[in-house]
């Protein structure tokens, strides 16, 4: 039996053009484009602004290291800040039966001579050790009444045992201005950077005194100035008492520096007397023969940060800058 079949429909095909069917609405408030406007500008800024915020970020993180200035005589900013650490001092007024006490260490006899224009001192240490002074960093600072720093001095004994005398000339200082002193005790973290000079393209400090001049010259490490070579220049005039002694001395001196690999000596006659002049290249110098032959408080071993030189040459007396 056969199944009918349904019909067909024809299809129809419209042939009118599109119309738009609105199916909903949202209502917005009339000031909706303006806020459209504003996000875009906002996110626009923050697309331009991106990079210098990245790079503000990055410099919090790493600081930039100093700047060299070029060309000889330029001062030259050390890493860090180059204020001196704020420490609280404690001051005494000087007077002959002045006694300060401190951990392991007495100091008394403070004497100014203003004829002379120096002062002395005495300490007296709980323990004999020849190189208590030189592992313990002791200062005498001298100040105004009004708490003015005047002059700091490395206390480095000229005698040895548990009794210690001390000694200093004074220079550029009116000895009836010094009314109060303290005695401090520092190490490297309490000593400010320092700005050197760039002479013949290296970072150098120059300290004088009297006759003598000093370069030490540094290199720039992992953001800090360490040393790495001295030039040490004297010299003599023959109307000195003792100028044949100290000419034979020195001429002996320069033979044996001779003899130092890293070390280059000069002795120079002048029509006034003679000049020597000592390079050390710190690099080159073996620390056997550099701890043997300069043992004065004015050499420094390779790789001392120049505020560590800076700090305690100038405390023995040196212009440093």
């Amino acid at each position: 039996m056969k199944k009918n079949k349904k019909k067909k429909e024809p299809v129809v095909i419209n042939k009118e053009p599109l119309s738009i069917t609105v199916i909903g609405q949202l209502e917005t408030k009339e000031n909706g484009p303006i806020f459209a406007i504003v996000g875009v500008a906002i996110f626009v800024i923050c697309i331009v602004c991106l990079p210098y915020l990245s790079e503000w970020i990055t410099s919090l993180s790493s600081p930039e290291p100093p700047i060299v200035v070029d060309g000889n005589d330029k001062p030259i900013s050390p890493p860090s800040d180059s204020d001196e650490p704020v420490t609280e001092t404690e001051y005494y007024s000087l007077t002959p039966d002045l006694s300060i006490v401190l951990d392991k260490v007495t100091f008394n006899n403070f004497v100014l001579d203003s004829a002379n224009n120096t002062i002395t001192l005495q300490a007296v240490v709980t323990e004999s050790s020849s190189n208590f002074f030189a592992n313990n960093k002791y200062y005498l600072e001298l100040y105004t009444n009004d708490e003015l720093l005047l002059d700091r001095i490395r206390l480095l004994p000229t005698s040895t045992g548990t009794v210690y005398s001390f000694s200093r000339t004074l220079k550029n200082i009116n000895p009836s201005s010094i009314v109060k002193v303290a005695i401090t005790l520092k190490d490297e973290a309490d000593y400010p950077n320092v700005d050197l000079t760039e002479i013949d393209e290296v970072p150098t400090l120059t300290c004088t005194k009297d006759s003598e001049t000093i370069y030490y010259r540094f290199a720039l490490e992992e953001e800090e100035y360490l040393l790495k070579e001295t030039e040490e220049v004297t010299s003599y005039e023959n109307t000195n008492s003792q100028y044949e002694t100290i000419l034979t001395e020195y001429t002996i001196l320069a033979e044996t520096y001779e003899d130092i690999s890293g070390v280059s000596v000069r002795l120079t006659p002048l029509t006034t007397g003679f000049s020597f002049q000592t390079n050390i290249d710190l690099e080159e110098i073996s620390t056997e023969q550099f701890r043997k032959n300069f043992t004065k408080d004015i050499y420094y071993p390779l790789d001392t940060s120049a505020k560590v030189v800076a700090f305690e040459v100038s405390a023995l007396g040196y212009d440093c800058k």
